[in-house]
């Protein structure tokens, strides 16, 4: 064999070992590939899972929050239910009596005030409005041009640059009272007070008892709410519209 079959021979067995190199290699990087992605997968799946829990978990949690809450109102609403029945039997029982009548209604009447002034000066909010300024009994006595007097007495108003919130105080509330606030109330006291005439007017209706139908009554004619409710007052005034 000459020098020139011996550095073809050399040039042929380094080739053939970069050849049996790459091979080597491919299958090196082939076998790291498939681990990667073995791993990778792997973790995807405990991801998942994780996930899974995590949402199960919480939906778990929210429902039984909501199934807590749904329980609160229940029970709210038996015990209100309870007071309202309790309250309205009680004031059925003192109706019935012709003794003293009055005296116990005015008494009944003032407490009522009392109640829900307190109550409303705390944040002096109402219909989604606030407030600047109350009076409580607002009593008018105003002769009209024909002679004939007009009389009106407003259990609380409420006052700001723009608007008048006017709230009837009755110890059970019964049907008519909210209409009587848009029909007779507004026109009586735009006639007292005429420089209120082009502002904004919020109804509410107060009680410490509610006759059937009266909430639902008030509702409809766009009138706030404020019942019993212990310490502080219940309100319900999300429906309240200005006239």
């Amino acid at each position: 064999m000459n020098e020139h079959d011996i550095q073809i021979a050399e040039i042929r067995n380094l080739m053939a070992e970069r050849e049996k190199i790459a091979v080597e290699r491919e299958k090196k990087h082939a076998k790291w590939k498939a681990n990667y992605e073995k791993a990778a997968a792997k973790r995807e799946k405990k991801h998942a899972k994780w996930k899974a829990d995590y949402e199960k978990e919480t939906a778990e949690w929210k429902a039984n929050y909501e199934k807590a809450r749904e329980k609160e109102r229940q029970e709210d609403q038996i015990r209100q239910e309870k007071l309202d029945a309790a309250i309205t039997k009680a004031l059925d029982g003192i109706e019935g009596l012709k003794k003293d009548t009055n005296g116990i209604s005015n008494s009944n009447a003032l407490y009522s005030e009392s109640y829900f002034y307190n109550s409303l000066e705390r944040n002096m909010r109402f219909g989604g409005v606030d407030f600047d300024r109350m009076d409580c009994g607002v009593r008018r006595l105003k002769k009209m041009p024909d002679g004939k007097k007009l009389q009106n007495e407003f259990d609380i108003v409420m006052y700001n640059g723009d608007s008048i919130a006017i709230i009837e105080v009755k110890y059970k509330v019964r049907e008519g009272d909210a209409e009587d606030l848009i029909k007779k109330d507004i026109g009586d006291f735009k006639a007292f007070f005429p420089e209120y005439e082009n502002y904004s007017f919020y109804l509410g209706i107060a009680g410490m008892a509610f006759d059937p139908g009266t909430q639902e009554e008030a509702k409809k004619y766009g009138v706030g709410i404020l019942r019993h409710g212990g310490e502080s007052v219940i309100i319900e005034d999300a429906h309240v519209r200005a006239y």
